[in-house]
């Protein structure tokens, strides 16, 4: 796989004017949090009070850019380039370039400006956050559309910006609604209790396939063969579709681990769910037919 910084040596501007189409330039309307030190002493009531007094409007203007190779995606980036430690617009091109599939991808901002929540959740999640660390980094919406909040560094976004793609890739393939019904059928870490959410599980279990350090999807996989198992057919199907001017550098190696995984981790998979038919209830029996069916369909 292609690191990053090598990956970002590549996007100099000759590359970069070959890249991007200037499309224009647009004012956006967004709500921030109110950082005002007075406001921030008092704590939020609950989540009205939050939105009553813990948010301003916001009006970014932003150059917009379109990638020649895949016009449908656009790159929003400030018109005015802040100040502070910055993602630069040519890493902004490079996390797209390293991108696993931009069909997904409708519009990408990189935002100088917090997520409306971000004091919010701070007050309300037990984690307990270092002065200036950003809490909610990214942000998938609908429409394959990104946010990534005051990205710093390429290499500070990159991990954002897989699981927000993961999140869109949830959101078009026909495994994600067989991964929400795996639940009580193969056991989780007790010391990450988020991972009962599905979309968190998805979303962790996928960062984890994309890892650049080959020794952990297999670690994770050998815990949890069918999430892992779903995942990675569900990638692997996005990838062996891909347009070969639309392969990312890392194209192959995702692609060879995600069939390696739509094989053996799946046979790993498919021996837990047989195990489960001891004494299973008729939901569980529905539930493990359809995932044995899913996986066998997608083997490799």
């Amino acid at each position: 796989m292609e690191p990053l910084n090598d990956l970002k040596a590549h996007v100099q501007e000759d590359w970069l004017s070959l890249s991007l189409i200037e499309a224009g330039r647009e004012k956006l309307l967004f709500m921030e949090p109110n950082e005002d030190p007075q406001e921030l002493e008092i704590p939020y009531k609950d989540y009205e009070d939050y939105c009553n007094r813990g948010k301003v409007i916001v009006q970014p203007e932003v150059s917009v850019f379109k990638l020649k190779d895949h016009p449908a995606t656009e790159l929003l980036y400030p018109l005015v380039e802040p100040s502070g430690p910055h993602l630069l617009l040519p890493d902004a091109v490079a996390l797209l370039r390293n991108c696993l599939d931009l069909r997904l991808i409708h519009r990408l901002m990189i935002c100088d400006f917090l997520n409306e929540d971000e004091v919010w959740f701070k007050q309300t999640t037990s984690h307990r956050y270092e002065i200036n660390q950003i809490a909610i980094e990214a942000k998938a919406f609908s429409n394959g559309r990104i946010s990534l909040y005051r990205p710093q560094n390429l290499e500070q976004a990159a991990e954002p910006f897989d699981r927000e793609w993961l999140t869109e890739l949830k959101g078009d393939c026909q495994a994600s609604g067989i991964f929400d019904q795996v639940k009580e059928l193969e056991d989780l870490n007790p010391d990450k209790p988020n991972l009962q959410m599905s979309e968190v599980a998805w979303c962790w279990f996928g960062l984890m396939i994309l890892s650049p350090q080959a020794a952990v999807p297999l670690v994770v996989a050998e815990q949890n063969p069918i999430r892992c198992a779903l995942i990675a057919a569900a990638i692997k199907e996005r990838l062996q579709s891909l347009p070969q001017q639309l392969q990312s550098p890392r194209h192959e190696q995702i692609l060879a681990r995600c069939r390696y995984m739509a094989g053996s981790v799946s046979t790993d998979a498919e021996r837990d769910l047989n195990n489960r038919m001891i004494n299973p209830s008729q939901d569980q029996i529905a539930r493990i037919s359809q995932i044995l069916e899913f996986l066998q369909r997608h083997k490799d």
